[in-house]
């Protein structure tokens, strides 16, 4: 149901009506621009979408990727070409995320004089927690237990260093016992903490050496984890896979 939350002088509406989508985009396009987080598969942004270009409203679009590495690829962007050309000659920006971002949207058509390269942000104040000393490495997996995310290659390269690591694994999903097991039968110490809130993960990345995003597909459009890292004062290694191996430069 819809849910209105002021936030200073921020209005977030939640679920909001059919009515009410239109009524904030068929607004004055002079003297208003809206900016879609997405394209597809939310019915509050498709709605919107569609009144924004049925009424020549301004709009823009910030979205990642969609999956540029697997035998669907070619599929997907014949979708996007079919059907979203209204879009592309209707948004004045897109704002792709991520390193694989404004090469997915070149190819489905857009013009490269529109796309601009994006990321994710988060808050920017940290932990300031007092670092801790440790008699070894803490290196750090923070994401979805998937195999996309290339938890498999994490554990293979633990298997084939000697010196002492101390691991921790944040997160949940379909790869919980596999991490469990592997855990249990490594010569590092692997600590598997499950899914913990923002703040609880930035105070351990602050106290942590190395965060690990070993993604295997571009399906992973950013790795909000990268960011936060960074912030924390926390090395960071990516693959190039992952969308936020744009903010990571390798020397």
């Amino acid at each position: 149901f819809p849910v209105t939350i002021k936030d200073g002088g921020v209005s977030i509406e939640i679920c909001p009506s059919e009515k009410r989508v239109q009524e904030v985009i068929g607004r004055d396009p002079r003297e208003t621009h809206h900016v879609f987080s997405g394209l597809r598969r939310v019915p509050c942004i498709e709605r919107g979408l569609s009144v924004a270009i049925k009424t020549s409203g301004s709009f823009s679009i910030m979205s990642e990727p969609r999956i540029l590495d697997d035998r669907w690829t070619i599929v997907r962007l014949l979708q996007s070409w079919l059907t979203e050309g209204a879009i592309r000659r209707g948004c004045s920006r897109v704002f792709a995320i991520g390193q694989h971002g404004p090469k997915w949207f070149s190819l489905a058509g857009y013009s490269l004089s529109r796309i601009v390269p994006f990321a994710y942000y988060v808050d920017g104040s940290t932990s300031n927690g007092a670092v801790e000393r440790r008699p070894c490495v803490r290196i750090v997996f923070v994401g979805r237990l998937v195999k996309e995310k290339g938890l498999s290659r994490l554990f293979g390269a633990l298997r084939g260093m000697h010196v002492a690591f101390e691991v921790i694994i944040i997160g949940t999903g379909p790869l919980v016992d596999y991490v469990i097991h592997e855990s249990k039968r490594s010569h590092h110490r692997i600590n598997y903490l499950g899914p913990m809130p923002t703040s609880s993960v930035r105070a351990i990345l602050s106290q942590s050496d190395i965060l690990v995003l070993p993604s295997q597909t571009t399906d992973d459009g950013w790795g909000v984890g990268v960011s936060e890292a960074i912030l924390e004062g926390c090395r960071v290694v990516v693959s190039r896979k992952a969308g936020a191996s744009t903010v990571v430069r390798v020397s």
